[in-house]
């Protein structure tokens, strides 16, 4: 991790923005108004906090103070409802 992350405490933003482009981008336009987002994943998603994900293209450094207070967030943009199960 540290090989490929500059610093110990940092956080890998760009992943975290690749992943927000893969699973969410995509649905964008079905949730243009929406403040809330409900989220149910499973499998290994189930695991993935999903306001960790990175909506816009991070600047700066990843174990940089000021970069990661200037980040933009999903959790920024929705509130983030986290169900154990659809059917929940």
């Amino acid at each position: 991790w540290e090989e490929e992350v500059p610093g110990t405490n940092a956080f890998d933003r760009k992943t975290a923005h690749r992943l927000y482009q893969q699973l969410i981008a995509p649905l964008l336009p079905t949730l243009a108004g929406k403040t809330h987002l409900f989220v149910a994943g499973g499998g290994a998603l189930s695991r993935l906090p999903f306001s960790i994900l990175v909506s816009a293209a991070p600047e700066g450094a990843d174990d940089d103070a000021a970069a990661l207070r200037d980040t933009r967030w999903l959790a920024d943009d929705f509130a983030l409802i986290h169900l154990p199960s659809v059917q929940t």
